[in-house]
């Protein structure tokens, strides 16, 4: 098969319909970076004489296969044009290192918060036992009632009679 049928069934092989493959073509899509496979585009369209720009990505995955949380966060700002420019290597590259250390910080938190609830639970258990008393508050009950109120240091009356309380600092 030569020609336009060769062309065709090349194209058919490949997954790409022809007009497809033909729309891309005439519409001019420029290919402006790549990332794991995905390729990110950007086309000019004239829409009611205003020529706006288009981007999109060309995913890697099969169709219906793919994650749009699997975009680095630069190509995500660039495809809603919160950036103009699109990300360059370099900053791909500090953003993966970035990510990758605050992956380890967080890993280190979760091990010490399950740390923190494996303890909590023995304590727990502990306290449920059978002949077990649970927290002391022997001690808690001897400091309030060694301090009675001190007379004037509560607040008196209702409205025109209100007298507030004083405060005073224990020394």
């Amino acid at each position: 098969m030569t020609g336009k049928a060769g062309l065709l069934k090349r194209l058919a092989d490949a997954g790409v319909g022809y007009r497809a493959w033909m729309t891309e073509l005439m519409a001019g899509k420029e290919v402006v970076g790549t990332h794991d496979g995905n390729q990110y585009r950007r086309w000019k369209e004239t829409f009611n004489g205003q020529t706006v720009e288009r981007r999109e990505v060309k995913w890697a995955a099969p169709y219906m296969m793919y994650n749009p949380h699997d975009i680095p966060s630069e190509w995500r700002m660039w495809l809603i044009k919160k950036r103009d420019n699109p990300p360059t290597p370099e900053e791909l590259e500090k953003s993966a290192s970035q990510a990758a250390v605050l992956k380890g910080r967080v890993e280190a938190i979760e091990v010490q918060e399950a740390l923190r609830r494996v303890r909590q639970a023995a304590q727990g258990a502990q306290a449920a036992r059978p002949g077990s008393s649970g927290p002391d508050l022997s001690k808690l009950l001897q400091q309030v009632q060694q301090q009675p109120p001190q007379p004037g240091s509560e607040a008196t009356g209702r409205g025109e009679s209100f007298t507030p309380g004083q405060w005073k600092p224990d020394k």
